[in-house]
């Protein structure tokens, strides 16, 4: 580890108290150069030595940008909280600005903007619950209930296009579409069982998630830089296959912590019931 002694310009009273604290501290030059880090900032970075280490080697080139621009504003203001994302770990650095050297001081609040991340996506499955009751329920009309409720779940989940197909005559037909479909879509408005996204998640009866839609047939063109997923939903009734939701985003989808993943059941429910009501009013096939 770099010495006190060998960085004339910082004097604590003991080495072995700043060695102590629990939060790791370190201090660069105004090049960005780490001329100092306490036992804890060499532990959470795996530093056996700051030997030509630079904010750059620790935090990565596009975080080293990002603090960079950080030590620019210091010059005006006393300190800077930056936020940066390393290994799945969030990070908050203060930055103080001590004469031509600069402190910086890390906390890792991963867990903190975990809860935050929850807790917001808790509201928005409160929101959309209430939403989807209050239309069931009060909509006389199936048919609208049904594309109220779909652009309400497009609108809470930020989807681009959303797409119904229903089982008919042993393949899924095309029952509805709803937004703007991405450019990479090619549109097909029937699929054999098993055939692709649609067509195996409801062979399989089981929900579909695609990170990168590149194996389905539909999507030959598309652009690996451009963010594209799928959600494929089997729409079941009392262990009938009725037919299937797909939804699209231009964004990679994490449905682990999307509120659209806890709503699949009473999603499935609702919207199983009013295809059955369309159907029996003859409004599909």
């Amino acid at each position: 580890m770099t010495k006190y002694k060998k960085f004339s310009q910082f004097n604590p009273m003991k080495e072995d108290v700043c060695n102590a604290i629990p939060t790791p501290i370190f201090i660069t030059d105004i090049e960005g150069k780490i001329l100092y880090g306490n036992r804890s900032f060499m532990t959470l970075f795996k530093l056996d030595s700051l030997e030509g280490v630079y904010n750059e080697t620790v935090f990565g080139k596009k975080n080293s940008i990002s603090i960079f621009n950080i030590y620019e504003k210091l010059y005006d203001e006393n300190y800077k909280v930056l936020k940066i994302h390393i290994n799945d770990r969030t990070l908050e650095i203060k930055f103080y600005k001590n004469l031509k050297y600069i402190v910086g001081i890390v906390r890792d609040i991963t867990d903190e903007m975990s809860n935050l991340e929850l807790m917001k996506n808790y509201s928005l499955y409160l929101n959309l619950v209430k939403s989807i009751i209050s239309t069931y329920f009060d909509e006389k009309d199936p048919t609208t209930a049904f594309q109220r409720i779909l652009n309400d779940i497009m609108y809470y989940v930020d989807l681009v296009y959303t797409q119904v197909f229903i089982f008919d005559n042993e393949k899924l037909v095309l029952f509805q579409t709803l937004g703007d479909p991405p450019k990479e879509l090619k549109k097909k408005t029937t699929f054999l069982m098993g055939e692709d996204t649609p067509g195996t998640a409801f062979q399989l009866e089981k929900i579909i998630f695609v990170k990168d839609p590149i194996a389905d047939t539909r999507f030959k063109k598309l652009k690996r830089d451009n963010p594209l997923s799928l959600i494929d939903v089997p729409i079941l009734r009392k262990d009938k296959k009725i037919g299937v939701l797909e939804f699209v985003a231009n964004r990679q989808l994490s449905p682990v912590t999307n509120v659209i993943w806890d709503f699949f059941p009473q999603l499935l429910t609702v919207v199983s019931d009013l295809l059955i009501k369309m159907k029996n009013s003859k409004n599909i096939p």
